[in-house]
């Protein structure tokens, strides 16, 4: 008796150093997580890129989170607004930009046409890096939203979100956070140019 019990002492010091260890392994990593965290958010900040598209400036006008600055250049805060986010792969040159805005442009439809570029978050090969992103972008359109609706520039009812493959789900973060009154998903580059044909706001 005196030799198991001898055994089953071993064994629980055993176990209690182990999980002391996975203890102190955690929080030596710690400060790896949140420096890995903070580069991430400092990445997010600098990789997404807001653009005012017009038919005086079809390939859109960079524009940076302030009421001001999208005054300048051209923003009507009379308007309803439109925001395409581009999926995997892609950037503002997308061909999604081409037809979607320019089929609201073509059609003179009175609408803000807000273009959103984080090719630098989503090059290819790197799908699952990201994927990974989609949360972290989602929350910078968000931002984006939140500006439009707390300066006065616009409502939640007339605001649009249009994503485009993996972009779909970016404005699908985007709308969890901020809710809107239309979402759309689009898989295909082929049809969304027929998206501005169903909305004449």
């Amino acid at each position: 008796m005196a030799s198991i019990r001898a055994v089953v002492v071993f064994v629980l010091s055993l176990a209690s150093a182990g999980c002391a260890n996975t203890g102190s392994e955690e929080l030596s990593r710690w400060p790896l997580i949140q420096q890995q965290k903070q580069t991430l958010t400092a990445d997010i900040q600098s990789g997404v890129k807001f653009y005012l598209i017009t038919a005086a400036q079809p390939g859109g006008a960079r524009v940076e989170l302030d009421k001001d600055a999208l005054l300048a250049e051209g923003f009507n805060a009379s308007r309803s607004s439109v925001v395409i986010v581009h999926g995997y792969g892609h950037d503002i040159q997308s061909d999604l930009f081409e037809k979607l805005a320019g089929a609201y442009l073509l059609n003179n439809y009175t609408v803000n046409i807000l273009g959103v570029d984080w090719g630098e978050l989503c090059p290819k090969p790197a799908y699952i890096t990201a994927r990974r992103r989609v949360a972290a972008v989602g929350a910078r359109v968000a931002d984006l939203l939140d500006l439009l609706v707390s300066s006065g520039l616009s409502t939640p009812a007339r605001l649009h979100l249009i994503g485009h493959s993996l972009g779909a789900h970016v404005v699908g973060n985007a709308a969890k956070r901020t809710h809107v009154a239309r979402v759309t998903g689009e898989q295909s580059l082929v049809r969304s140019n027929t998206l501005a044909n169903q909305t004449k706001s």
